[in-house]
């Protein structure tokens, strides 16, 4: 990310962001409204994130810019925003949630709101990205991989669900014909911002949108059969993601449980990961590109277990929100997607 370099504002120092970089700074003085907002952000680890933010101080190029005006940051109050996909009677758009209201940003997520906006109730809520690819990470959490009776794996565990996995919250998993049990696995999910390829740990909170919930359905019976985990984890629905991407949150200690049918069955925090964040997105851009919108599925804490026809499973996570879907069968043709956003 940036520093803050130029100018003074009452006496105070140079801002630096928490993981400390310079290589990017601001040679005219940044206004103290700017100040003051950053010193709040901060609060809590997180910072002030604004991409490709337009002040005609910055140098060092492209890559390290403040994530976009999204948040309108210099004339506003937040440093976190929810994004989405959603489908109105002009048909389907990226927006910006502000209380009950949705914004559309004509140019995507790094675009500037539109002015008119949409009533939240009177809109679909679709699945918050269109990624690629989703990369995910297996036995990631100490107390999983400790229910497993396991080690700690020396390198990140690497599977790929399809794009055509994925639903949005209120829509419906279905239990395919040849599984005879399926599982639930909650994830806090990475939603990437922007092109990324050998990326350091250090930079990668630079190249991450924000993050959302995530269910990484699972065939558990045919995973053990096969020996390997591509058939068991890629039937169509098995990847709900949602509510909406949420940016600006500090991903190193978040909340996340996951219950069925109103029983909690999981329930960890992300400071239990094995292998962090940051830490996974440099490790997976080694291997391959991240493209905007991919997403990577951070693993699963301890207490997976089966789901069956008719359950409601509910992923929640701390500063993201609650992911709702139901279960049902693959000939069930007669259940319309419900609302639950």
């Amino acid at each position: 990310m940036v520093a803050y370099s130029g100018g003074r504002h009452r006496g105070a120092s140079p801002l630096v962001l928490p993981s400390g970089r310079r290589d990017a700074a601001f040679s005219q003085p940044l206004p103290p409204s700017f100040h003051r907002l950053y010193r709040r952000g901060c609060r809590g680890g997180g910072g002030l994130r604004v991409q490709r933010f337009r002040h005609r101080g910055v140098v060092n190029g492209d890559h390290l810019r403040y994530y976009t005006a999204v948040v309108h940051i210099l004339k506003g109050k937040l440093n976190q925003v929810r994004l989405g996909y959603f489908k109105g009677p002009d048909g389907v758009f990226p927006g910006v949630v502000r209380g009950k209201a949705v914004h559309p940003l004509p140019d995507g997520f790094y675009g500037t709101p539109a002015a008119r906006s949409y009533a939240l109730d009177s809109l679909k809520v679709l699945a918050p990205c269109r990624p690629s690819k989703i990369i995910c990470v297996g036995l990631n959490y100490h107390d999983h991989v400790a229910e497993l009776g396991s080690l700690p794996p020396e390198d990140p565990v690497l599977f790929i669900k399809p794009s055509t996995t994925v639903i949005a919250a209120g829509e419906a998993i279905v239990y395919p014909g040849m599984a005879s049990r399926v599982d639930y696995e909650a994830e806090m999910a990475v939603v990437v911002g922007r092109t990324a390829r050998k990326v350091d740990a250090g930079a990668a909170a630079d190249y991450i949108l924000g993050y959302t919930a995530a269910n990484d359905i699972t065939a558990r019976d045919l995973q053990k059969k096969d020996g390997q985990w591509t058939r068991a984890k890629s039937f169509d629905t098995f990847c709900p993601l949602g509510p909406y991407i949420v940016t600006g949150l500090d991903p190193r200690d978040r909340r996340i449980s996951l219950y069925v049918n109103g029983e909690r069955r999981q329930h960890s925090s992300t400071k239990h990961l094995i292998f962090d964040v940051y830490t996974l997105f440099s490790f997976i851009s080694q291997i391959m590109t991240l493209n905007p919108e991919d997403v990577i599925l951070t693993g699963t804490p301890g207490g997976v277990g089966p789901l069956k026809l008719g359950d409601t499973v509910t992923v929640e996570i701390q500063g993201i929100g609650r992911l709702k879907n139901y279960i049902v069968a693959e000939v069930d043709k007669s259940i319309p997607s419900a609302k639950f956003c």
